[in-house]
């Protein structure tokens, strides 16, 4: 295949270039929430950096963020190149591997086992009313558009609001790839990999739990802002505490008191610097 004319294969030329930087910390990107505009260690990012080429790119090709349906054909295709080079690399024909009959694998239905736990139960149920909470708001802030053209101002509140449109979906995700990895942890009969696979659990636990910890402390100060907001507080708050409770029973590692320590350190720095 030429190079020279497939910009597929010329773009992962440039990843390949790109990985090959060593300003990048391995696999960060995997336990992040994926809030870049919010984030101190984006330099550190070869994600960051591979979607930031790709915005340029689009620019000047004159795509805009509504092609996202090309977006996600052009990812799948890098990525099956990406495996083909990786798969002729080792000597192995791409076509033959197709040609195989799948193995069957014991992650073939852990959606099924999954949706039947209490956790991902509750987590997916905040996730579901939280949308229409959001939804209802929305509509709210617009009522009177169509006829004074204006909107209902939400500016004090704005923080509250994007945080937690940005982690309702996000923790039933988290804390399925948390049970997974916790179940590849307990699978796992290779010492060596059992320890990086429990190193992995724990990092997506902590994350699971920043992403609690973000969104209790939203709906607190939404209810603290707003008065009309602080009954629909309590209820969501109610909702995360019983999510809470429910993934301490997975949490195999301590990622709750590290968090809790990491808390008190910021909070007493701040508190320093308010002193001075």
């Amino acid at each position: 295949m030429n190079n020279q004319s497939d910009s597929i294969d010329r773009e992962v030329d440039e990843l390949f270039k790109l990985a090959k930087s060593k300003k990048f910390k391995p696999g960060i990107y995997n336990f992040c929430d994926r809030w870049c505009e919010k984030c101190k260690n984006t330099e550190k990012c070869f994600l960051y950096a591979q979607e930031s080429q790709k915005k340029i790119r689009n620019l000047m090709k004159g795509k805009t963020d509504s092609d996202w349906l090309e977006e996600v054909k052009e990812n799948l295709e890098i990525t099956k190149r990406l495996i083909e080079r990786d798969l002729q690399k080792r000597g192995i024909d791409p076509r033959k591997i197709l040609e195989e009959k799948p193995k069957e694998s014991w992650d073939d239905k852990v959606d099924r086992r999954y949706d039947k736990i209490q956790c991902l139960i509750e987590a997916k149920k905040y996730m579901k009313e939280t949308a229409n909470f959001l939804d209802n708001f929305h509509k709210n802030r617009f009522q009177y558009y169509s006829r004074i053209g204006m909107e209902v101002s939400f500016d004090d509140i704005k923080d509250e609001i994007e945080t937690i449109a940005w982690y309702h979906t996000f923790l039933p995700i988290k804390i399925w790839r948390a049970l997974y990895e916790r179940e590849c942890y307990q699978r796992e009969k290779d010492k060596d990999l059992k320890n990086l696979t429990k190193k992995d659990f724990k990092k997506f636990c902590f994350l699971v739990r920043k992403c609690l910890n973000k969104s209790i402390k939203a709906w607190r100060n939404l209810a603290r802002k707003r008065e009309e907001f602080s009954e629909i507080s309590k209820h969501f708050l109610s909702l995360l505490d019983s999510l809470n409770k429910e993934f301490e029973k997975l949490d195999m590692d301590n990622s709750t008191a590290i968090l809790k320590k990491i808390e008190i350190v910021k909070n007493f720095k701040i508190n320093l610097r308010n002193l001075y």
